[in-house]
């Protein structure tokens, strides 16, 4: 064998090795991307009060305190699943009976799931199709006294790029299809839209920010953090989650729940019943993030 063929086959063993090299670390792209810390204030006892107070007398809980409305959907899902990881992080028994209360009180509605709402995707519930969906409000009944609502995800919307929340929601169905290109691009479409205050997407108006889009983003994140094909973006953006949750450590009122909107007036965030009220929803969105960022806890998921 000649000296140029050793060389030539040396070469080859070379570029072999590399490509190997290459796609092991594309694989496991996880080994490269070491877990961030990222922290908000947020108090799950005082949140467990605020529940409280939604609490009616057909189990379902209502909008916000005093209010005569139940939203079937996304409300019940999202208040279930938030009192389940307050019980799995406090062992407060407390929240776990209102949680299993309300599992029962759902079933004669189709359970929790029945009408389909695209924010289903954080635990694991995704969509029959990949057309792009926004919600429509539809009433269900009345019953002793009280309206009850859901937002079904059925209307098909062509500029959900415009959109804070489906743009989040993109992320996640992404990711669960293994489409990891589509989910970094929707996800750096959000991001755009962030603007180191809140979402300032085509829902923007008044000056007024949507805090529940702080949440989503942050669940969002996190998922992508969690994801070996797109930690490496997730990593890059690590500074703008913080900036984030830092807003959300504002937003917990008094009573437990979280305003559903703030202003930035004068440089700084201002938020009240001047600005927007509570909500479970909006309440339920943060008690998701802040287990998922915060704790090692994992969502169960409950048909």
């Amino acid at each position: 064998m000649t000296g140029r063929y050793k060389v030539l086959i040396v070469l080859i063993i070379l570029l072999v090795g590399v490509i190997a090299l290459l796609y092991y670390r594309v694989g496991n792209q996880q080994e490269t991307c070491e877990q961030q810390k990222v922290y908000f204030n947020f108090n799950l006892e005082e949140a467990l009060n605020f529940y409280e107070s939604l609490n009616t007398s057909l189990g379902l809980l209502r909008e916000y305190p005093g209010s005569h409305t139940i939203w079937l959907a996304d409300d019940q899902a999202l208040d279930y699943n938030a009192l389940m990881l307050i019980y799995n992080i406090t062992h407060n028994v407390s929240a776990k009976m209102l949680a299993e209360q309300i599992l029962i009180a759902i079933k004669p509605y189709g359970g929790l799931y029945k009408y389909y709402n695209s924010v289903f995707e954080i635990f694991g519930i995704y969509p029959s199709t990949t057309t792009p969906q926004s919600g429509v409000d539809i009433i269900v009944g009345n019953i002793d006294n009280y309206t009850l609502n859901a937002t079904i995800f059925n209307h098909t919307i062509s500029n959900y790029y415009d959109y804070a929340d489906l743009l989040a929601y993109r992320v996640l169905l992404w990711l669960h299809l293994g489409n990891y290109s589509g989910a970094e691009e929707n996800f750096i479409s959000l991001v755009k839209m962030w603007n180191g205050i809140g979402f300032n997407d085509s829902a923007y108006h008044n000056d007024t920010y949507q805090s529940y889009k702080l949440a989503l983003f942050l669940i969002v994140w996190r998922a992508l953090e969690l994801n070996p094909h797109t930690c490496l973006l997730a990593t890059k953006y690590v500074n703008m989650t913080r900036e984030v949750s830092n807003i959300m450590s504002l937003l917990q009122s008094s009573q437990g729940g979280v305003w559903t909107s703030y202003k930035y007036v004068n440089g700084k965030i201002e938020y009240g019943y001047n600005i927007s009220s509570m909500n479970g929803e909006t309440t339920s969105l943060f008690v998701i993030a802040y287990a998922l960022v915060s704790s090692n806890i994992s969502i169960q998921i409950t048909s």
